[in-house]
């Protein structure tokens, strides 16, 4: 979703913007009210100060190729930016309600079930993320309602479903993997650490957290970009075809004056996948979903329904960004339509 889309959403559920901060902040509105978060060196670091602070954060950290970065955020706050996503999920939810196709809990709960079969783990690895069952399941629903406003009224069949699987066997073939870590020094004296390191027994996962000047070697553990052979650079797949599994590559120089080397772990060959119920349901919701967008007037009925909305938005500062956000997507749309009138008079 653009931007100016993005912003125009926000407007379509405005009343819960009241509910949703007032939600966050039931523990009480002083400095130091609410359930604490955290202590440090015995001072108390409340929720609602927690609260506050992100609704006004107007910088995150984002990880790069460069490594952790600082970065503006989308809309000036993250408070801001969080509430236009609520606002948004809010809007496709009421489309899927006038279209008739709004996810039912019999739904949902296949939903599930389905993602489940994907992925046995799912459910485990989104709590163990602090999710609750409920958030997850109004997740599926959000995404359910969007996928259903879209593909309404088409359908796919099994046959074309095969036929898709057979003419396309490219896209159903797990490519050649060699997954490496790398460590990266530059200057002899860095060298000389990591192989005494190396020859002292420790890991080449351990060394490469401690001395890797490589992107983000702290964060993946030494990890090289990519494990996909295909995307290795020319000089990467002849050295890693020189080395077996659990060996060491000798220092390489690369072209910014810095030393590499690499160490790998496991390779794993080509092979075909094996296609399952689950990847052919796959395949045909992703076929319904293509032919969806591609007549789809989703974005308007979001536009619209955003709108021809009822705001009422009782936090002052938020009230005025949204004014704003609002104006600017009349504005924008206003311009477009009149772009879209001046080139149709002038090819008539």
């Amino acid at each position: 979703m653009n931007s100016p889309i993005r912003i125009s959403l926000a407007v379509a559920a405005a009343l819960v913007v009241g509910t949703t901060f007032t939600a966050c902040n039931r523990g009480g509105s002083g400095g130091g009210g609410g359930d604490s978060l955290a202590t440090f060196n015995g001072d108390r670091i409340s929720k609602d100060e927690y609260y506050r602070h992100l609704e006004r954060m107007g910088q995150v950290r984002v990880v790069t190729a460069q490594g952790t970065v600082p970065a503006p955020v989308a809309g000036g706050t993250l408070g801001f930016q969080a509430l236009e996503d609520m606002v948004n999920r809010q809007a496709v939810l009421q489309v899927a309600k006038d279209e008739g196709v709004y996810p039912t809990d019999a739904d949902i709960q296949k939903e599930l079930d389905f993602q489940s079969s994907k992925a046995p783990d799912f459910l485990k690895n989104l709590t163990a993320q602090g999710l609750s069952i409920d958030s997850i399941k109004d997740d599926l629903r959000v995404q359910l309602a969007q996928e259903k406003v879209i593909t309404k009224g088409i359908t796919v069949s099994d046959e074309e479903v095969d036929r898709y699987i057979k003419g396309n066997p490219s896209k159903f073939r797990q490519p050649k993997l060699v997954q490496m870590r790398w460590i990266v020094v530059k200057s002899p004296d860095q060298k000389k650490q990591v192989d005494e390191a190396l020859s002292s027994g420790q890991s080449f996962k351990d060394v490469a957290i401690r001395y890797s000047l490589a992107p983000n070697a702290r964060d993946n553990e030494g990890r090289y970009t990519t494990p996909v052979y295909d995307d290795f650079p020319p000089v990467l797949k002849k050295l890693s075809d020189g080395l077996s599994e659990g060996k060491t590559s000798s220092w390489i120089a690369d072209s910014g004056g810095a030393s590499v080397k690499f160490y790998v772990e496991s390779k794993t060959p080509a092979r075909n996948v094996e296609i399952t119920p689950v990847m052919k349901e796959e395949v045909k919701r992703s076929l319904a979903r293509l032919r969806g967008q591609q007549g789809s007037d989703f974005q308007k009925k979001l536009q619209k329904k955003v709108l021809a909305a009822k705001i009422d938005i009782p936090n002052a500062p938020l009230a005025k960004r949204w004014s704003e956000a609002v104006d600017k997507t009349k504005k924008d749309q206003a311009s477009a339509q009149a772009n879209s009138s001046t080139s149709t008079a002038s090819a008539q």
